[in-house]
């Protein structure tokens, strides 16, 4: 497995679950604007809060397959080991997955991290002690200084410069 950052701006996820777990995740995955479908004949109050206020789409009822249509990521999130696993093999080959309770059933893990302006820190356990991952991520921010922070953070500015007047130079491109 490789780290990788993934923006999931405008991408469909599919939540089948909707306990603590599913709700963890979902949190996260609102922060960065996806758009989450939950499957669950129940949910946690916090996402009914987000259902109410049109944050994401409940489907309550169990999971089938046809949920899975069109899904960019798909989180096997139920407190059922067996529905998890039937959930992560009725993917197609191109979608990632990420089961909560065996990341070897899917193809994605999602990482412990923490974040501070354009830092962002992950530690990955393997499932093995997420509690130390997450301890991790947060000591090595807690180490950063402001200087370090600022310094970064004008290095990104520079960048997103750089980049946008890269972008308006013309390149050729072989038509073929």
């Amino acid at each position: 497995m490789i780290s990788i950052v993934l923006s999931l701006k405008d991408k469909k996820v599919v939540v089948v679950g909707g306990g603590a777990i599913a709700e963890r995740k979902i949190k996260n995955m609102l922060a960065e604007e996806a758009l989450i479908t939950v499957v669950s004949p129940m949910i946690t109050e916090e996402i009914q809060k987000w259902k109410d206020k049109k944050k994401l789409t409940w489907h309550q009822k169990y999971f089938q397959k046809r949920d899975l249509e069109g899904a960019f990521l798909v989180i096997a999130a139920t407190d059922q080991e067996n529905v998890n696993k039937q959930i992560a093999d009725q993917c197609t080959p191109n979608q990632l997955v990420n089961v909560v309770s065996y990341y070897e059933q899917g193809n994605v893990i999602f990482p412990a991290s923490a974040s501070k302006e354009n830092i962002l820190v992950s530690v990955c356990s393997f499932g093995a002690d997420p509690k130390w991952a997450k301890k991790m991520c947060n000591d090595t921010i807690k180490r950063l200084s402001e200087e370090e922070i600022e310094a970064l953070s004008k290095k990104h500015q520079v960048r997103k410069r750089m980049l946008i007047s890269s972008s308006q130079t013309k390149i050729p491109v072989d038509p073929k």
